[in-house]
């Protein structure tokens, strides 16, 4: 027969049963969140992402710069392979920057390091954050900004979310990015000489005035050896060159003298009713030309055009020389 608990048994066993139930509901309640704590993750969620967009913009013109310069190098390559200017740089720039092709061509130079690569890599660092990130890249331009560098451009949508549905942004954003074009290969050189005699774009460290003192030309010398540029408004600009704008000018304009001697070499022809000025020489510009006269320290080869003969700020010194119209 089974016994059943007296009185006191049960009044303790609800008791004991109450005082149980009352620590685990405070223990529970200890466990939730006040308002002000959830608050406060909030705002600590809200400013960890902030920190992601803040770093991811002081990021992108740091990847706009790598995939920038590489793939103007391919654009290059490009134009040396199949020995022909770029209609129009701006489509095939935006080809390679975004998707490491060149008229459907991959180019080695642009693998890992195309501006959608870089996008890749910030969506999985964002994802493990607990970030939904969605960015759109849309209008990229290019322009040249100064002699030496080029600006790219693009206008950025981007779509962030906290994947617990705390915060979200939406904005757009203008970045502009100065790459340079020092080290660059010109696309002039690479297309007129069949890529025989390609020409890496570095400033010349001479001043004009300083290439010729007294009968001395050393430092001209060095300059055409060395295949040296110089800041010049009668030439065209990086971006003209790429285009196949010989014929064009530019306040952004660049120029070298070519070396005859180093064509003669390679087998390619010479003209020697040009001036030796790149872009006027590959164009067969005409113009009325100033050559160094006979025991000139100068090649015999070494001709002005007129237009920078005239002008003592790019005429490399040959007005100092003993020369004549050609």
């Amino acid at each position: 027969m089974t016994a059943f608990p007296g009185r006191r048994g049960v009044v303790y066993l609800i008791s004991a049963l109450l005082i149980v139930a009352i620590l685990l509901a405070i223990m529970y309640a200890r466990t939730l969140p006040t308002g002000e704590e959830r608050s406060r993750s909030v705002v600590t969620r809200i400013q960890a992402m902030s920190d992601f967009l803040s770093d991811f913009h002081g990021d992108v013109p740091r990847a706009t710069y790598i995939a920038g310069f590489r793939s103007l190098i391919a654009i290059e390559q490009y134009t040396s392979q199949e020995g022909v200017y770029v209609t129009n740089a701006t489509p095939l720039f935006i080809e390679a920057f975004m998707n490491g092709t060149v008229d459907g061509q991959p180019y080695d130079i642009l693998t890992n390091s195309t501006f959608g690569d870089y996008l890749g890599r910030v969506n999985d660092e964002a994802r493990q954050q607990g970030i939904a990130l969605n960015v759109t890249v849309q209008d990229i331009a290019l322009n040249q900004s100064t002699p030496w560098s080029i600006d790219v451009s693009f206008l950025m949508t981007v779509n962030v979310t906290d994947t617990r549905g705390l915060a979200r942004w939406d904005y757009q954003k203008w970045f502009t990015t100065e790459v340079s074009i020092l080290d660059l290969r010109d696309p002039a050189y690479s297309v007129s000489t069949d890529g025989k005699l390609p020409n890496t774009i570095r400033e010349s460290p001479y001043n004009n005035s300083d290439l010729v003192t007294g009968n001395n030309t050393a430092n001209l010398d060095d300059e055409i050896q060395q295949g040296y540029y110089r800041e010049d408004p009668y030439a065209p600009s990086y971006l003209q060159r790429l285009q196949g704008d010989l014929n064009g000018t530019s306040k952004y304009g660049i120029a070298s003298i070519i070396n005859l001697d180093d064509l003669n070499a390679q087998g390619l022809p010479v003209y020697t009713d040009r001036s030796t000025v790149d872009a006027y020489y590959f164009s067969g510009r005409n113009a009325t030309l100033y050559c160094p006269t006979e025991g000139s320290p100068l090649p015999s080869w070494f001709k002005l055009d007129a237009t920078h003969y005239d002008d003592p700020a790019h005429d490399y010194g040959l007005s100092k020389l003993n020369a004549t119209i050609c």
